[in-house]
């Protein structure tokens, strides 16, 4: 679990992933992850063509909805298109852990 700001040239975007991921894991339990972009909207524009990777090590994916966009699964990449100025997205998974030794999601908005 973490949040991390990204600055890109013009553009301000923050990933943030809430939940899941722990160091203990029982293998099969239930857990859900909240990943969240946001646009900071310090230059009034839209940011176009965002396109975050989610990345899931010792996590069964077994349901994901975006708020925006699209979810391709078999690759991680979450397409969200244009994020207005201070608009946010979010992509909500869950899953089961697999390994007995922790499970991890993390994302990073691909240039």
């Amino acid at each position: 679990t973490g949040t991390w700001t990204v600055r890109l040239p013009q553009e301000d975007l923050r990933v943030d992933v809430r939940g899941g991921g722990s160091s203990s894991s029982i293998v099969g339990q239930s857990a859900g992850v909240t990943v969240t972009v946001s646009s900071a909207g310090f230059t009034g524009q839209p940011v176009d063509n965002v396109v975050v990777q989610v990345n899931r090590f010792g996590y069964n994916t077994s349901a994901f909805t975006p708020s925006v966009g699209s979810f391709d699964s078999a690759t991680g990449l979450w397409t969200i298109g244009t994020l207005g100025p201070g608009g946010t997205a979010t992509l909500e998974l869950s899953g089961t852990s697999a390994s007995t030794f922790g499970s991890e999601v993390f994302a990073i908005v691909r240039p």
